[in-house]
């Protein structure tokens, strides 16, 4: 399933699991962060095994999609 809706919070709280700044050779621990922002869009997919080979090609699918949307 995908479900799409826009945001209309504009204070998220969240977890980072990667480096936002997408440095290497740095240490980095998950912290707590506020995403601050408008204009958002929610995207939910939900696959039958999150393990699966399907799942994660239409994750990785989906997010390599947004991703260059954006660009």
């Amino acid at each position: 399933m995908l479900a799409y809706e826009p945001c209309p919070a504009s204070r998220l709280r969240m977890l980072a699991l990667n480096d936002p700044y997408c440095r290497t050779g740095f240490a980095y621990e998950p912290y707590e962060t506020t995403l601050i922002a408008t204009g958002l869009s929610l995207i939910t997919i939900v696959t039958p095994d999150h393990d699966s080979d399907f799942s994660v090609h239409a994750i990785d699918a989906l997010a390599t999609s947004l991703e260059t949307a954006a660009t």
